[in-house]
């Protein structure tokens, strides 16, 4: 959560000063790190989650 403030505090900074070289790059890691943070949300699996091999019923597939 506090990546995406600091995100929108860099965007907010190269508005202001758009050439500044040091606040682009800042601007950069920070969305590299926002970026990272949401692919490891987007992959991460909890305990309570279940595999689908496990709620398949092969019984009821069986054609005899």
């Amino acid at each position: 959560m506090i990546c995406y403030k600091v995100l929108l505090i860099f965007c907010q900074v190269v508005k202001i000063v758009p050439k500044d070289p040091d606040a682009i790059k800042k601007l950069r890691e920070c969305e590299k790190a926002v970026q990272k943070l949401r692919f490891e949300e987007a992959i991460a699996t909890s305990a309570d989650n279940h595999s689908i091999v496990d709620s398949v019923d092969y019984e009821s597939m069986c054609m005899y």
